[in-house]
């Protein structure tokens, strides 16, 4: 029982965050699971859900939600209490806050998920929707997995109104390689494998790759480079002040037009591109 007011912790989401936020958002905690899992072969995929309505001028259908599947530890004991509290501290040494998964809430109008995890006798499964009311955790299903392995499925359905995507998997793709940039080329980490495909499997993208040669959309040379420079200025600035100064939003504010301008002088970077501020591979501050 959580006895959360979620409609006022939506609510109350402020307003530098996107539709792909949430998308995002399950996409790092598959990244998340993996890690902690630390299989040969991770993997998160992601299925673009349409609306069933086919478009009478063959033009794709419209996204209505996205499907992110990874094959981490899964929903342990520990990671469903974890997202039964409003501000969970599980991920904090990894930049997380706690608060992802209510942004999903912002922008769709359900979140589902289902996850097969090791409990220490076997394999059980568990299933669950995200509750819009006082619960945070709904509708709850346990029962023992046939499956040998962990890993889970969080469904995104019901994109709400007045939000939309594009149609395309090449700019979906583009969208979420730039927010996810940071895991993709972080010095010394080896990123999961990242998919991106229709609902059926077909058109898949890759998103990650160890050398990004085979990635749907390839950041340029200068995008990557500014990247580095950034995470290099925060790291000296963390030499300098007070870390926990340095990632508050205040802070980072006031440093914007320094951080600007220091990233045009390094790529030539337009006014118009999106500069991220990245703590433990996390963009903070865009």
């Amino acid at each position: 029982m959580s006895n959360v007011n979620i409609r006022r912790a939506v609510e109350n989401i402020r307003a530098n965050t996107t539709v792909y936020t949430p998308v995002v958002e399950m996409v790092v905690n598959g990244i998340q699971a993996i890690d902690e899992l630390r299989p040969t072969n991770g993997r998160v995929s992601i299925r673009v859900l349409r609306h069933a309505q086919a478009r009478l001028d063959a033009r794709l259908s419209a996204v209505v939600g996205f499907e992110i599947e990874d094959n981490g530890v899964g929903f342990t004991d520990g990671h469903r209490a974890s997202f039964d509290t409003l501000y969970t501290d599980r991920r904090i040494s990894e930049g997380g806050k706690g608060f992802g998964r209510f942004t999903c809430l912002k922008y769709f109008e359900d979140l589902y998920v289902k996850s097969v995890y090791d409990d220490g006798t076997g394999f059980g499964s568990r299933r669950f929707r995200m509750g819009k009311g006082q619960d945070i955790i709904v509708d709850e299903e346990l029962g023992v997995s046939e499956k040998d392995a962990s890993g889970t499925i969080v469904s995104l359905t019901g994109l709400k109104k007045n939000q939309a995507f594009e149609s395309k998997l090449v700019t979906i793709a583009k969208s979420l390689v730039e927010r996810l940039l940071p895991y993709f080329i972080a010095e010394g980490y080896a990123c999961p494998r990242v998919l991106l495909s229709e609902s059926d499997g077909s058109d898949k993208d890759i998103l990650s790759t160890a050398d990004l040669s085979g990635m749907a959309y390839k950041p340029t040379k200068e995008e990557i480079e500014a990247h580095l420079q950034r995470e290099k200025f925060s790291r000296e600035c963390a030499t300098k002040k007070d870390v926990s100064n340095i990632l508050s939003e205040t802070s980072l504010e006031a440093m914007k037009d320094d951080v600007v301008e220091i990233v045009k002088k390094i790529s030539g970077t337009s006014k118009n591109d999106l500069i991220h501020y990245i703590a433990q591979r996390r963009a903070i501050l865009a």
